[in-house]
């Protein structure tokens, strides 16, 4: 007997539709949550933020939700005079200290720019190396009013919470 052999494809990436970009507000079908959009589709999956928690779904879970909350619920704040947003938090855990200072010194910047009343920055516990960079650059920040521990369910010792002054 003859064996033939069947070669599939592999699967093509999906690509979100015009009508569905970072930013936007969608819906995870599969949770029944509702969440903002923070990725363009990598192997399939985009990233949606929902409440302080980040996931990872397949493109095929989202939909995007109609716009009928304010505009001032979004959790990306537009930087003025520019088309760049403002997250309201920054994530810099296993990163080098020389990588942070630059990068979390622009990232206050444009909070304060954006009119945040406060920013969450993502550290991770580590050895607390990255923790004590931070909070000692906060300390020398004038765009700074106070900075505090996230509470425990919001990633305690983990992340620190910047208060931005007025």
């Amino acid at each position: 007997p003859e064996v033939l052999e069947t070669r599939l494809a592999p699967p093509r990436p999906r690509r979100l539709t015009a009508a569905l970009q970072p930013g936007d507000a969608v819906r995870i079908k599969s949770l029944h949550q509702s969440g903002r959009l923070l990725s363009e589709p990598m192997d399939g999956d985009v990233e949606v933020q929902l409440g302080s928690f980040r996931v990872r779904v397949p493109v095929r879970e989202i939909e995007k939700e109609e716009a009928h909350a304010p505009a001032d619920q979004s959790p990306f704040i537009p930087l003025p005079g520019s088309d760049r947003y403002v997250p309201p938090e920054i994530e810099v855990r296993g990163w080098r200290v020389e990588e942070v200072l630059p990068v979390l010194e622009q990232y206050l910047n444009d909070a304060y720019l954006a009119g945040l009343p406060q920013v969450r920055i993502i550290h991770g516990k580590g050895t607390g190396v990255l923790r004590q960079v931070v909070r000692e650059r906060l300390t020398a920040s004038p765009l700074v009013k106070s900075f505090h521990t996230a509470a425990p369910r919001e990633g305690g010792e983990g992340v620190t919470v910047a208060v931005m002054a007025n």
